[in-house]
């Protein structure tokens, strides 16, 4: 499904565990209470989509395009959100964002976003927050260390 054209499309409640949606167009999708556990979507456009109480854990969405999309109640645990560009997106105290990856993500235009939504995630000063937000300078030791943990192991090649 990587690439896919499904703009518009309603998905609610579609299972689309690990799939495979890099660099799709689920641009004002519905996937209300779906289930993406484990998708690969980086680079994927959810722009304007309805993603509200669907499970985006352990999801690689890194540069994923969710500008006004809306996340009440949403879970990005453990989800991989560096670059991602969350303008005018809503989320509600419910969304969860625990241990998701959000170095460099934009969340500037994020309504909803609190405090509690960035300690609780791996964010650093290359985080973009709203006024009244404040990162850490570098990511706790325990989201350094559980980043690092799922990097793929270096391939050794054999000189003959």
């Amino acid at each position: 499904m990587a690439r896919a054209k499904l703009a518009g499309a309603i998905l609610d409640q579609v299972d689309l565990r690990d799939a495979d949606l890099r660099s799709a167009n689920l641009s004002k999708v519905s996937l209300i209470k779906a289930a993406l556990t484990g998708v690969n979507a980086i680079g994927t456009d959810f722009s304007d989509a309805t993603l509200a109480d669907a499970y985006f854990n352990d999801a690689a969405m890194r540069e994923a395009k969710l500008q006004g999309a809306n996340l009440f109640h949403t879970r990005f645990e453990r989800a991989d959100l560096r670059w991602a560009d969350l303008k005018k997106t809503t989320v509600s105290v419910i969304t969860t964002f625990q241990m998701a990856n959000l170095q460099s993500a934009d969340l500037r235009e994020v309504g909803g976003l609190s405090q509690a939504h960035i300690d609780r995630a791996c964010a650093d000063r290359t985080t973009k927050l709203p006024d009244g937000l404040k990162a850490p300078d570098k990511v706790s030791e325990e989201c350094a260390a559980y980043w690092q943990s799922r990097r793929p192991a270096p391939r050794l090649f054999r000189i003959p």
